[in-house]
């Protein structure tokens, strides 16, 4: 679910991409923002992770190595 809220920044890169892929100086500019959103997505992912940890109702069983 939080990795849906990156969504519409990526939606705004790609857009950005479109309307500029004719001038260089501008899709130089476009790796930058494809960068925040590659970090937004990070962290989205891994606050997702940490929250399905903490609100899972049954514990794994630890492994057991023979």
């Amino acid at each position: 679910i939080l990795c849906a809220l990156t969504v519409p920044m990526g939606n705004s890169v790609v857009s950005y991409v479109e309307e500029n892929h004719k001038d260089k100086t501008k899709i130089f500019m476009a790796k930058y923002y494809c960068v925040r959103l590659h970090t937004l997505f990070g962290a989205a992912l891994a606050a997702g992770m940490v929250a399905a940890r903490m609100f899972a109702r049954k514990q794994l069983p630890y492994a057991v190595i023979l």
